[in-house]
């Protein structure tokens, strides 16, 4: 699905207007471009996945190397079954490919969604498949990581992409020998064996585990530990009793151990081609599979229609600069007929189709905006929750291009890490001071506003520029809020949900109803019932991913997960995640922890689970012995486990199997205190001390440096924000003062906010301490954008200032 850009996130690649992101992995992105070119042939600009290397990894000349041979085994390949490249500048200070965009799932996520393809499609699969590895094989190229996730569904027929790890035919490899390249559950014994023994053969067997895993919805060498599949792979040693007999027939030799015994691909083609002999027209996949296709494409051609004219120039904000603006020499347009017989669709017609579903989205748009007005008007009853302003339609595509991502006290992708991009913070922002009306729980923010739920349960906003207010948001009625009751009989309100920004709207929780409100002056756009009722509460924090917002309540029956999209309200799907009553202790133990790769990560009382973002079909994440997480995290592809009582568990974010570990000699790896910055993580904690960086980058000394916090008087209540890192700088706030850490170097420092309200008072709800709810004292919050520095204090102050230094 498409994502959502972040600060950091290019706007402008080479000739391409970056409109989205589809994926991100350890040592690069990949987006949905615009070719901003006129075409010669007229019609709407053509779409492209634009791959780039992540800017902390350019320097890395292996790595750039590596991009190099992938852009020229792409170039090399020309078939209609893989995803062409287009473009690239691998030249550039940080290199780049376009490829043809495919709207539609990858193989894995539509298993995983609609369940295992019937046997015809399988077939059909197959044939494609075939095909695209005689071209691969063609080029004198080995694919060598065949896989679900490297297999698009389009409309008609799939894509392989990613050569990533491709190789020329009699290339030297620089994988070490005994290093494994590949994908577990998708290798050959070959690749077991290592990168240097394998062969065209390898790709066949890979293509034979992929058929497997579609007809089956699991690899033929089964799952658990990775070294086990690893043996089960070194002996051949495959499963193929649920395969329906007759596909069975067609793959079982292609997965014998000798690689001299499979089948070639002309032989295998021949093989589909009369398999499949009495193949119509049409989609080539099962329903299920086609509304995944059609709801890609769809959201494709919103986030199209919403980015407004494509062939313009790039706005471009104060100070700001595309990553890369000067045109590179394309490969020639593909004219020729294709093996199968087919000739390719001319390139004239598809844009013509393309400017149609753009104009055919935008009206659309129109339509749904002028209706969804008057049913909000005429929903429930008519009652609409108070807010400061008047109505006000959804903001334009060019409004919400100007805000910018969301974030909040998590950070970017909910890392604990702010980039510092001066384009990234807001036009004319300069430093600023006010105080809100209510006391702050939970803030977000984007460009355009900065927004809060306060003590009360309502919801107050600034301008993000200056400050200056923007509206508030009554809280619920008293009937329709929940309420806690802590010691000495202090009644405390239920406050929603932590608010989430996406695009031009705002989403939380409020008084048993999900709304989304608008961010230019909170009136509400759409509302929905939570399914748990008014007396629900939060157990987590919410999660916003791939537009999807999800909400983590409580309500007598246990814990469940729901999922509303953003932008419209549609309830997507509901999930248990307890269905027991929890005891108070237990509360706030079950909920969604992060997002990563089109997946919501969840603690439930089976264990962690992932959610898909659209479907919310469940897949267990395979922790060690059923171990419990204690801390949950995402990054670079990977998703990391604190294990109770154990160590930290890496795994895949795409297979969600558990991923070797690395170096013995590296430190621990912890998911509650690792921060990934600059291409390096560091370990940031809090001790007794006061706050320990600690930095895990190759040859480093890895030796703790504290920020302490100032001798307190006995009355101090000294509570304090998480630690981030902003840009290269560690830092942390208490109600008086900021502190700072540069990774690099020395220079600590203690920096005091003038108004802050100072650490004295009474402990905070949950502490133990209840006597005046005026003189409670909670942690403050720290966001940033562009290196601009957001502090929010329990009072109500806000300030925004440069970051120190």
């Amino acid at each position: 699905m498409f994502g959502e850009l972040l600060d950091r996130s290019p706007r402008q690649i080479g000739p391409y207007r970056i409109l989205a992101r589809l994926g991100a992995g350890g040592m690069g992105e990949v987006y949905l471009g615009a070719d901003t070119r006129p075409r010669p042939s007229g019609g709407g600009p053509q779409l492209v996945a634009v791959k780039t290397v992540r800017e902390e990894l350019v320097g890395d000349r292996e790595l750039r190397d590596r991009f190099r041979r992938e852009v020229a085994t792409a170039r090399a390949v020309d078939s209609r079954f893989t995803a062409r490249l287009l473009d690239a500048d691998v030249d550039a200070a940080e290199p780049w490919l376009a490829a043809e965009h495919v709207a539609g799932p990858t193989l894995g996520r539509a298993v995983r969604t609609a369940g295992p393809l019937p046997a015809d499609s399988v077939r059909r699969l197959g044939l494609a498949l075939v095909r695209a590895l005689r071209g691969i094989h063609h080029a004198r190229v080995l694919h060598r990581d065949l896989k679900p996730a490297n297999v698009l569904l389009g409309a008609d027929g799939p894509r392989v992409i990613d050569f990533g790890i491709a190789r020329t035919f009699g290339a030297s490899t620089m994988t070490a020998t005994g290093v494994m390249v590949g994908s577990p559950g998708f290798m050959s014994p070959e690749h077991v064996r290592g990168g240097r023994f394998v062969v065209a053969a390898s790709d066949v067997f890979c293509l034979a585990s992929v058929l497997g895993y579609a007809a089956t919805g699991r690899s033929p060498f089964g799952d658990g530990p990775v070294a086990a599949v690893l043996y089960r792979i070194s002996l051949a040693d495959a499963d193929l009793t649920d395969v329906p007999a007759g596909l069975r027939e067609l793959i079982e030799d292609c997965l014998s151990p000798d690689p001299s015994a499979r089948p070639d691909t002309a032989v295998l083609e021949a093989r589909f081609r009369a398999a499949v002999s009495d193949e119509v027209d049409g989609s080539p996949w099962p329903p299920a599979v086609r509304e995944l296709v059609v709801e890609n494409e769809a959201e494709r051609d919103r986030v199209v229609a919403s980015a407004g004219p494509l062939t313009s120039p790039v706005p471009t904000m104060p100070g700001a600069s595309p990553v890369h603006s000067a045109q590179t020499v394309t490969t020639p347009p593909r004219e020729a007929a294709e093996s199968d017989g087919r000739p390719a669709e001319p390139r004239a017609r598809s844009g013509r189709r393309t400017a149609a579903l753009v104009i055919a989205a935008a009206l659309v748009v129109g339509a749904v905006g002028g209706l969804g007005a008057k049913a909000l008007q005429d929903g429930a009853g008519g009652r609409t929750p108070e807010a400061s302003g008047s109505p006000s339609p959804p903001p334009s595509s060019a409004a919400k291009a100007d805000a910018g991502p969301g974030v909040d006290r998590h950070g970017v992708e909910r890392s604990r890490y702010f980039p510092v991009d001066s384009s990234g913070r807001p036009d004319g922002w300069r430093p600023w001071s006010t105080r809100l009306d209510g006391r702050p729980r939970g803030c977000a923010m984007n460009r355009v506003l900065l927004v809060c739920r306060t003590f009360d349960g309502g919801l107050e906003a600034v301008r993000a520029t200056d400050g200056k207010p923007l509206w508030k948001a009554a809280s619920p009625a008293p009937g329709e809020r929940p309420v806690m009751t802590g010691a000495r009989g202090l009644v405390i309100p239920g406050r929603g949900s932590n608010p989430l920004v996406h695009e031009g709207t705002v989403v939380s929780t409020e008084g048993g109803m999900v709304r989304g409100r608008s961010a230019a002056d909170g009136t509400v756009r759409w509302e929905r019932p939570s399914g748990e009722g008014p007396e629900a509460e939060n157990v987590r924090d919410a999660v916003l991913g791939d537009g999807v917002a999800f909400f983590s309540l409580q309500a007598g029956g246990g814990a469940a997960l729901h999922a509303f999209d953003a932008a419209t309200g549609k309830r997507l799907w509901q999930q248990e995640l307890s269905a027991q009553h929890l005891p108070m202790a237990a509360f706030g133990m079950h909920g969604a922890e992060t997002f990563a790769e089109g997946r919501v990560i969840a603690t439930a009382s089976g264990g962690l689970t992932a959610f898909d973002a659209r479907s919310g079909k469940p897949a267990p994440l395979a922790v060690p012995d059923g171990g419990s997480c204690t801390a949950v995290r995402a990054y670079g592809g990977h998703i990391l486990c604190d294990v109770e009582g154990g160590d930290t568990v890496k795994l895949d974010a795409v297979t969600l199997e558990p991923v070797s570990p690395g170096d013995p000699d590296d430190p621990k790896v912890e998911a509650a205190n690792v921060v990934p910055a600059g291409g390096r993580e560091y370990r940031l904690e809090r001790t007794r001390r006061g706050v320990e960086l600690t930095d895990l980058g190759p040859g480093s000394p890895r030796t703790p440096r504290v920020v302490g916090v100032p001798s307190r008087e006995p009355e101090d209540n000294h509570v304090a924000s998480d630690p981030v890192i902003v840009g290269s700088t560690a830092l942390f706030l208490d109600n008086r003062y900021l502190y700072t850490l540069p990774l690099r170097d020395g220079g600590r420092a203690r920096h005091e906010i003038k108004d802050a309200p100072g650490n004295r008072g009474t402990s905070g709800p949950g502490s133990g301490g209840f006597d005046d709810a005026e003189s409670q004292v909670w942690a403050p919050e720290l966001l940033s954008l562009g290196g601009a520095l957001f502090l929010v204090f329990h009072d109500g102050t806000l300030r925004s200032m440069e970051l120190p230094g």
